[in-house]
């Protein structure tokens, strides 16, 4: 239905309101832009809502940019697991700019400040079907321009399949009304990932803002050693006629349940700005915690068939025992106490054989 109403609207829709094409995450960034099909971290809600069903854990983000002049870009953004296929997500992003001179054509030499805003919040829902994952984003818009303040509501929608070896995403955005007597910049987004390996990931996109021409983003990442996570990104819409300046760069650290990342990326005459997101996931701990209860389990039936082993021996049953620690040494194969038992069952069973 989504498609039909954007299709529907698409003679009416021109280019504008450029926030609502910015990048939005220091990973993001990092890739070129080039981030449809990727939906693992909570700021894929601002690309694709079907990419958050393929989180099953609670993760929350923060992001922060700080640009030429007085302007900054921040948001946070957060992912629930809902039931065993569900995936709620929310987020906030707003550009803040300040001041910003006015003059008037009656006085050009006098001149006063003003500042300006644009706040994105956003609460999307996605459900995962086998290997796709379906979402549906509702988006509020609010912009003040000195003492003057609209707002609007916009609809994104997304779907994202996911295998071993590639992912694939598309997206509708900014399905929605005039602000400022401007159309939002109805746009429809797809894209590929292709992970040729467990560790790396080739990701292209192709963004179609109606009225607009067509762009071509890419981006790749490497898991380089453990914790640590290298990307390039490169993107066209970068205002330089330099090639390397719509380059961009950035890493990954994974430090337990914390996740920062960082990247340089350039704003062609407006010069380099510095990103940076630190994620928590709730997923890492979890995994901490079932590896503990997992390692008290196997000590407890190491220490079970210890015990049983050990009562056989009491009772001469030399064959059974050793049959019981083999059980024991299958669940803590580092057991010293059943290591030595073995070896004075062993010892038993030659004695006994040279008596008869």
């Amino acid at each position: 239905m989504i498609l039909l109403l954007s299709l529907y609207i698409i003679s009416q829709s021109s280019p504008g309101l450029e926030f609502l094409r910015m990048g939005t995450g220091s990973r993001p960034l990092a890739l070129g832009n080039a981030y449809v099909s990727i939906g693992d971290e909570p700021f894929t809600i601002f690309y694709n809502p079907g990419g958050i069903a393929s989180i099953k854990s609670k993760i929350i983000s923060t992001f922060y940019s700080r640009w030429f002049l007085d302007t900054e870009l921040g948001g946070i953004a957060g992912v629930l697991s809902v039931g065993e296929k569900g995936a709620l997500g929310f987020g906030l992003r707003g550009l803040y700019t300040d001041r910003i001179e006015h003059r008037t054509e009656e006085d050009p030499w006098s001149y006063t400040y003003y500042n300006s805003y644009f706040l994105n919040p956003s609460v999307n829902y996605s459900y995962r079907f086998n290997n796709f994952g379906l979402g549906l984003g509702l988006n509020g818009l609010g912009v003040k321009i000195a003492s003057d303040g609209k707002y609007t509501l916009f609809l994104n929608s997304g779907v994202r399949y996911t295998s071993k070896k590639f992912a694939f995403g598309l997206a509708i955005s900014n399905l929605g009304l005039r602000i400022f007597n401007t159309n939002l910049p109805l746009s429809l987004r797809t894209g590929l990932c292709l992970k040729p390996v467990d560790n790396l990931c080739f990701t292209f996109d192709i963004l179609k803002v109606f009225k607009d021409q067509l762009t071509f983003y890419t981006g790749t990442e490497f898991s380089a050693i453990g914790p640590l996570t290298l990307r390039l990104g490169y993107n066209p819409e970068v205002y330089s006629q330099n090639f390397l300046r719509k380059i961009s760069g950035g890493f990954g650290l994974k430090i337990g349940n914390i996740t920062i990342d960082y990247t340089a990326a350039s704003f062609g005459i407006f010069g380099l700005t510095h990103n940076l997101t630190v994620s928590y996931n709730t997923a890492v701990q979890k995994k901490k915690i079932r590896r503990e209860l997992l390692s008290k389990e196997k000590i407890l039936m190491s220490e079970t068939y210890l015990r049983q082993g050990i009562e056989y021996f009491n009772q001469q049953k030399y064959d059974e025992a050793l049959n019981a620690w083999d059980l024991s040494l299958i669940w803590n194969p580092d057991n010293q106490e059943v290591l030595d038992w073995v070896s004075r069952a062993r010892k038993k069973v030659r004695e006994n054989r040279n008596i008869n």
